[in-house]
């Protein structure tokens, strides 16, 4: 799908969705996010060569956050284009120089947490070029600025083409999310994120999966603030529903036990949630004998 003159949104297969990358074609080619392992063969380098380039004009990698839904494609694209600058925050580094990092962090804070082990499934990447917020970077022929919003990741970038108001997201605005947002780092920080991106001019949001409340890759005009609005809702909605959970019951819970009472939800964002709710002095925390139990404060 054409963004603009030289700006492409391209959706690459997993599972009953898609994962959002984005081609940024002029003298050069930016390739933001890589997808799964097979994502360059199956569906990015494929589309290059439908508009006559060549999957060896790739220059820079450009990786919204760390996880391997978006990283994993990496290593294709080195062996393609052996001159290819990858690009990323400096604080989501560590998580693609270590991939085994995330799930060890989210099993030390949220102990019966069942980890998956597929955030860990892509090889180290190395020799990263590491950016910080308010930056700019000269990409394909266009200026782009990047926008550090925390929450979904902690470096989680937007990367903002400013004159044309696009704004490539990958996982950090989640509207409703698909089945319900997903946030591994920080909630507190994933609403301030939200807030920041309100005082935005944005003319066209590309995210990376099919997010409701839209359910799809590139939103325009009027969508891209409801769609922003709609993330700050939905997570405050959610935060109630974990602290009504914990009065109704008036027992201390697991983190297990609270996910349960809420369907249609992720774990580890419900685990994020208490720990907003602790900051805020609304729960508890203590040590129960295989893990952390959760209360609600009268």
């Amino acid at each position: 799908m054409k963004i603009s003159e030289d700006i492409y949104f391209i959706p690459c297969v997993y599972k009953d969705h898609f994962i959002g990358s984005v081609a940024v074609i002029d003298g050069a080619i930016t390739i933001v996010d890589t997808g799964m392992p097979y994502s360059p063969e199956q569906e990015i380098f494929p589309f290059l060569k439908s508009i006559g380039r060549d999957p060896k004009e790739i220059k820079h990698i450009v990786l919204t956050h760390c996880h391997y839904d978006h990283v994993a494609g990496v290593g294709a694209i080195r062996k393609a284009s052996r001159e290819v600058e990858v690009i990323i925050h400096k604080d989501d580094y560590p998580y693609v120089e270590d991939p085994k990092l995330i799930d060890r962090d989210l099993s030390s804070r949220f102990p019966d947490l069942q980890i998956s082990e597929l955030q860990s499934r892509f090889e180290p990447i190395l020799g990263c070029r590491l950016v910080e917020d308010g930056q700019t970077l000269n990409l394909s022929g266009r200026e782009f600025r990047i926008i550090h919003v925390p929450g979904h990741s902690a470096g989680a970038i937007c990367l903002v083409e400013p004159k044309l108001g696009v704004y490539v997201t990958g996982d950090s605005v989640q509207g409703n999310g698909h089945i319900s947002p997903y946030i591994f780092h920080n909630v507190n920080s994933y609403i301030k994120s939200m807030e920041k991106l309100k005082r935005e001019r944005i003319n066209f949001l590309a995210v990376a999966h099919s997010f409701g409340p839209f359910n799809k890759g590139v939103l325009a005009g009027e969508e891209c603030q409801r769609h922003v609005e709609e993330s700050i809702r939905t997570v405050n909605e959610l935060s109630s529903k974990v602290l009504k959970v914990l009065h109704k019951t008036k027992k201390p819970m697991s983190l297990t036990e609270i996910h349960r009472h809420l369907p249609n939800t992720q774990a580890v964002t419900i685990g994020t949630i208490l720990e907003k709710l602790l900051s805020e002095n609304a729960v508890s925390r203590s040590e129960g004998k295989t893990t952390l139990l959760w209360s609600a404060k009268l």
